[in-house]
This record gives structure tokens, C-alpha cells and sequence, in this order.
């Protein structure tokens, strides 16, 4: 009785520089889908805006390194027509702010921001009123002005370090008797830093909004590309040297095991 064979790695013709034959070449692309965007109810926030024009945000949100206090930030500051940096916020605090539910899953912006926006709305409703009756203006003739901002690009950019990070370098060491991870610290699990990621990171986004899912039409953005990063690069490398990874991390180490695993099943099957 033989043991079957283990099955081939997947192979093509590999691509290279005419010009420096020894240099591979590929282009890798991949697609994923997001089913998150709809917030997850209730929230509640105040915000105060003082005498010098100060605003302040009082929420319960926690900002777990996902920029959920500068969109807020953001949020506010277009709303009333000032600059972000002069937001106050005060968050996360169970004994002075407001109740929030957990932040995650990219629900934090879709759940939050409405309800920062339509607490600055109330606020506006109240300084229009202010204005109206010292101007002795007519309410409807009063208008707010300001800048509009977006901050879609870091969220981009940090969901596909995340994406790079997975595909290349993050990898867990366990000692399986003991079942305990080995490599529990920054030195031995590597993580990307800003000299292992792109240089340069476009981004073109399509239907930017949703506005059926609530009054920002905000959506979560820092998680959706993370999950098409990984399979883009193994495909540019599947276009390179012609050999199919489909575990990771994806390093040197694994990639020349693959090539030898690879070269090897096709000797077996010449001879």
C-alpha cells in the first residue's frame, strides 16, 4: 500500500526583465466584499460649543488606534465651520461620558458619526436662532460656511500596511504541547514598519458614500482593504515566478521552499 503524493504546487511560465533576466516581474489583483457599514445603535454624545467658539465633544467611543477621535474631530469641525484642531474630545471615560457600544468591526464611524452630526445640527439650529434674533434677521437668511474634508486616505493606507503585514510578515510561533505562542513579543512577531510598505499608495474610490445607511453616508473603509491586500500580492507573485502560495506569510524562506517543491514536482514528471 503507497501513500498518495502530495499534489504539485500550481506553476506557470514566469515573467522577466528582458533587459536583467535574473529580475521577476509580477502583477497581482484581488477583490473582496464588505457586508459592514450600518452602525450598530445606540449612541449618544453631547456637544457643547463655548463662549469663545471652543467646541467640545463628550462621547463614550473608544479610540482603539483606528482615528475614530479625529473623524469625530473632523465631523464636528464641518459641521459648525471651524478647524479640527480646535475640537476638545472627551471619550471613553465610563464615569463622565456617554454611553457608546463597542468599537470594532467597522461600526464605530457608521454608529457614532450620525449622532456627532446631528448633535452639531442641534447646536447650529440653536446659534442660527442666537444670530436671528440679534441680527434681527429672518432665521431662513442665516447659512452656516465652512470647508468640507475627507480623511479616506489614512484609513487606506493603514488597512493595507495591516494587508502587507499579513501577507509578509506577521506569523505566529506555537509550541504545540504546551500551547503556548512562542514569538509573544514585537522583536520575534514582526509587524510592517514605514520602510516595508509602499512608498506610495493610490487610492480611487467608487460610490464614496452610502446614504441610505445613514445621515453621513459613512461606511467602514480601514478593514475592506485589508482583506484583498494578502491575495494581490500572492498573485503578483503567482505572475512572477509562475508558483501559487497559498499560505503566509510570504517571505524568502517559504517562497524558495515553494520553488523547490515546484521544481522538483516537475523533474519527478519529466523522469
Amino acid at each position: 500500500m503507497t501513500a498518495a503524493p502530495s499534489p504539485a504546487p500550481e506553476t506557470k511560465p514566469s515573467s522577466q526583465s528582458h533587459n536583467r533576466p535574473h529580475i521577476k516581474r509580477g502583477v497581482g489583483m484581488a477583490a473582496a466584499n464588505w457586508f459592514a457599514g450600518d452602525g450598530g445603535r445606540p449612541s449618544t454624545v453631547i456637544v457643547r460649543l463655548f463662549t469663545d467658539g471652543t467646541p467640545n465633544l463628550n462621547m463614550g467611543a473608544s479610540d482603539i488606534g483606528t482615528g475614530t477621535k479625529t473623524v469625530m474631530a473632523m465631523v464636528l469641525a464641518e459641521e459648525l465651520g471651524i478647524a479640527p484642531e480646535r475640537v476638545q474630545i472627551e471619550n471613553a471615560d465610563t464615569g463622565t461620558t456617554q454611553f457608546a457600544t463597542p468599537s470594532g468591526g467597522s461600526t464605530t464611524v457608521p454608529t457614532e458619526e450620525p449622532t456627532v452630526r446631528r448633535a452639531c445640527l442641534a447646536v447650529k439650529d440653536q446659534l442660527l436662532d442666537m444670530a436671528a434674533q440679534q441680527l434681527e434677521l429672518p432665521r431662513r437668511d442665516l447659512v452656516f460656511v465652512g470647508d468640507r474634508r475627507h480623511g479616506t486616505n489614512g484609513q487606506l493606507v493603514g488597512g493595507v500596511t495591516m494587508g502587507v503585514g499579513f501577507a509578509s510578515t506577521d506569523m505566529r510561533v506555537i509550541d504545540g504541547p504546551a500551547g503556548k505562542l512562542c514569538n509573544k513579543n514585537w522583536h520575534d512577531y514582526k509587524l510592517p514598519t514605514a520602510l516595508d510598505v509602499p512608498a506610495e499608495v493610490t487610492s480611487v474610490p467608487i460610490a464614496l458614500t452610502d446614504e441610505q445607511a445613514n445621515i453621513v453616508g459613512a461606511k467602514g473603509l480601514g478593514e475592506p482593504v485589508t482583506i484583498p491586500t494578502a491575495a494581490a500580492i500572492a498573485n503578483a507573485l503567482f505572475d512572477a515566478v509562475g508558483v501559487r502560495l497559498l499560505e503566509t506569510p510570504i517571505n524568502p524562506l517559504t517562497l524558495v521552499e515553494q520553488l523547490h517543491a515546484a521544481t522538483g514536482a516537475a523533474n519527478s514528471a519529466e523522469g
